[in-house]
């Protein structure tokens, strides 16, 4: 998995698997997934997140695993 974050665009995607990208499906707003061919969901992109995330800071990102 990996995560870019642009501060310029406002925008972060998160990739979670390699893929060519079939189709992408705004879920909400702001909010967008990238599906590839076969149905399988590789990223999620969060579009305008000062605006849609309240708090939200690309200052710091805390990745948690289990």
């Amino acid at each position: 998995m990996t995560v870019h974050v642009d501060k310029v665009a406002d925008a972060a995607y998160i990739r979670l698997v390699e893929g060519i990208v079939f189709e992408s499906e705004e879920v909400g707003r702001g909010v967008v997934l990238d599906w590839s061919e076969e149905g399988k969901l590789l990223a999620i992109e969060l579009l305008e997140v000062s605006k849609n995330i309240p708090g939200a800071a690309f200052s710091s990102i805390d990745i948690q695993t289990a």
